[in-house]
């Protein structure tokens, strides 16, 4: 795999800036290399782009209803290396598992948008399992309520998509699937063009298009249709009674 560097050094010849063989100065490679992590650090805010899920599992105090979930350090009581700032705009998978018998068995949880939350009128209902939950999203520490109240000690299962990891350093290896690395080396120099008062030509945004394209289209996952549980009633709904 090709390291920072050699990522750097590839997106400047492209771009016309560096010839065949030529390393740039230091303070250039420092320069592109933040703006390669910047670029990163972007790119993590878009689901497709993204290749890897996360399961974190976090335990249920009985009577408990709100939790604070970070990194390690953070003083957070759901502590993970793993957690990150998950997109705002998507619904993450959420379970309550229990261990019945020494068996483990997952109960699905519902997402509920905050606005949704709040409107829960009894707040104070008591269940084993809680079959409900919420996040403010906040950064870098976030709060979690589960609905309604558990009455026994469980675990949370929750599961997100891991960011793209940035460069520490120049000699950093890419360690990312097949593609990437083309994919990186087309749009950075889309990125530094700017930087050094140049027109990408007309291939190299092509180029960056397309292998962009072709990392969300492996990337993509089918979407399964769901009907929200308070709709599966049976009988007919009457829109007069509304019942």
């Amino acid at each position: 795999m090709a390291s920072a560097l050699d990522i750097i050094k590839r997106s400047l010849r492209r771009l016309g800036v560096e010839s065949q063989g030529e390393t740039p100065q230091a303070n250039e490679s420092s320069e592109a290399l933040t703006v390669l992590n910047s670029m990163l650090d972007q790119w993590s805010n878009e689901k497709l782009l993204l290749y890897s899920i996360v399961n974190n599992l976090f335990t249920v105090t009985a009577g408990v209803t709100s939790y604070t979930m970070g990194p390690v350090g953070s003083g957070a009581v759901w502590e993970s290396s793993q957690v990150t700032r998950p997109l705002l705009n998507q619904r993450y998978a959420a379970f309550i598992r229990a261990n019945q018998s020494g068996i483990n068995t997952d109960y699905a949880m519902d997402y509920y948008p905050n606005d949704r939350f709040q409107n829960i009128f009894q707040k104070t209902i008591s269940t084993n399992y809680p079959y409900a939950w919420t996040c403010d999203w906040a950064y870098p520490i976030a709060t979690v309520r589960i609905y309604p109240n558990p009455t026994i000690s469980t675990q949370f299962g929750f599961s997100e998509y891991i960011q793209l990891v940035k460069f520490n350093s120049l000699t950093d290896t890419l360690v990312m699937p097949p593609g990437y690395e083309s994919m990186i080396a087309y749009n950075l120099c889309l990125e530094l063009a700017p930087e050094y008062g140049v027109e990408p030509s007309a291939v190299i945004i092509t180029k960056a298009q397309e292998t962009k394209f072709v990392i969300k289209r492996a990337n993509a996952q089918p979407v399964l249709m769901s009907v929200d549980r308070t709709l599966l009633t049976h009988g007919i709904y009457s829109i007069y009674g509304d019942r």
